[in-house]
């Protein structure tokens, strides 16, 4: 948001006004441009023909990470991590042994520290992490066991002791904590609660990013309270319905990772049924982590419409606030802000004109939305001041845009209709001066 201010200066001779000076007080601009890095970061004359996810080491610099997809003479195709130099030159390479066809397993999560890059893997009963770093020989430095084998603390029968249980359908991501030094973690929760509680762990990797058995001691819980205020009638009303509650389904829809401030913020479509009741109702709200503080909340918004089980849904984070994108149960899109210092979400779509098949993209340190319509990237950059001052950007190069792969720090590879691709950045427009 801008404001103006105007500066009346004194002096012995008189008094003058001075033109208005314009401050930006916005943590966020209203508009984006649209910064070529690379030309021909995927083209007949790289060695692959698909670049699956990419993570760059700093913005608006080519260097940094692709999980691509290379032909191999005479064999299948083959999976690969490559790093390359600011020349697209490819300085360190890594053969990914797994089948093409399950590359859809497979995230790249880029660490704060340049040249690192994680990669994790998901499939039912299946959950590694592993760690590759630019700077070593071997880049490959160290992989996970298994965690999704690794027995979980629950509580299946309800009697206030933990058991272990199976993880195997559990929810398990990878996140960041910690300011100077932000540490890997393994965060995860079960599919569904017996009672009016969403239970979260989050285990700490060691350099090795071995893991110890999740501990019940280190679980966060989120669950309703009555207010201590209530009248001694009212409190017992409020106590039956929370013990007459459960979430027969928790499904993660959304993790954002702002590593360098170690917070992540976690959205969960959430299913919630009352005892002897066979109504079930749908809200989403967002789970907000920062261990170092520490500091925990689950954010709901009370007014905002009841979610559909389906994307498009996802989930941003900037300096201040987390962002939460859904389509509602009669299709409309949802926009909701939380910040950071608040426990409730604001409904931000009021005043802005969402077009249909927008979704939410995360910047670096910023949020926007965006859709491919007719071989044009159209970019919506959320202005959460005001939300109506919001400024549409197209990026329609010739062929047509065919895909966009997010590459971390504001740059994404935007693929065109010919099969080759550039590596770009979406940066703040600057303001021309009439």
């Amino acid at each position: 948001m801008r404001r103006h201010a105007s500066l009346l200066v004194l002096a012995g001779c008189g008094s003058f006004e001075l033109s208005p000076i314009e401050l930006d007080v916005s943590t966020n601009c209203d508009e984006v441009d649209v910064v070529t890095i690379r030309s021909g970061i995927e083209s007949a004359s790289r060695p692959w023909h698909t670049i699956v996810a990419a993570a760059v080491d700093r913005a608006g610099e080519a260097s940094g990470w692709l999980l691509v997809v290379r032909a191999v003479p005479g064999g299948l195709d083959q999976l690969a991590l490559v790093h390359i130099d600011n020349d697209l030159q490819v300085d360190r390479d890594v053969v990914i042994d797994l089948p093409v066809g399950l590359v859809h397993q497979l995230e790249l999560v880029a660490a704060d520290e340049v040249g690192v890059v994680y990669t994790t893997q998901r499939a039912p009963g299946t959950f590694y992490i592993r760690r590759y770093d630019a700077s070593q020989a071997s880049p490959f430095a160290a992989s996970s066991s298994n965690l999704a084998t690794i027995s979980a603390p629950c509580d299946p029968d309800n009697d206030e002791v933990p058991d272990p249980c199976d993880a195997s359908l559990w929810f398990q991501d990878l996140v960041f904590f910690g300011d100077d030094a932000p540490q890997p973690y393994a965060l995860t929760f079960p599919p569904m609660s017996a009672d009016a509680s969403i239970n979260v762990t989050p285990t700490p990797l060691e350099l090795d990013l071995s893991a110890p058995n999740l501990d019940n001691k280190r679980t966060i819980e989120f669950s309703p309270r009555c207010d201590g205020e209530l009248s001694v009638e009212d409190l017992e009303v409020c106590q039956t319905l929370i013990d007459s509650l459960s979430y027969p389904v928790l499904e993660a829809a959304g993790l954002a990772r702002d590593v360098g401030s170690g917070i992540a913020v976690l959205a969960i479509y959430r299913e919630v049924q009352t005892r002897d009741d066979p109504t079930i109702v749908a809200d989403m709200p967002l789970l907000f982590f920062e261990l170092e503080s520490p500091r925990f909340s689950l954010r709901v918004g009370l007014d905002l419409p009841s979610p559909r089980n389906a994307p498009p849904r996802g989930l941003a984070v900037d300096t201040a606030a987390s962002y939460l994108f859904y389509n509602s149960t009669d299709g409309s899109p949802v926009l909701a802000r939380g910040a950071h210092s608040s426990p409730t979400l604001e409904r931000l779509d009021g005043g802005l004109d969402i077009p249909p098949g927008m979704e939410l993209l995360q910047l670096d340190e910023d949020v926007a939305l965006h859709r491919i319509v007719d071989g044009a990237w159209e970019i919506l950059k959320l202005f959460p001041d005001a939300p109506r001052n919001s400024k549409l950007t197209v990026h329609a190069p010739e062929p047509g845009v065919e895909a966009v792969v997010a590459a971390g720090r504001s740059a994404f590879v935007v693929r065109t209709t010919d099969g080759n691709a550039d590596l770009v950045q979406l940066r703040c427009a600057v303001a021309t001066i009439p």
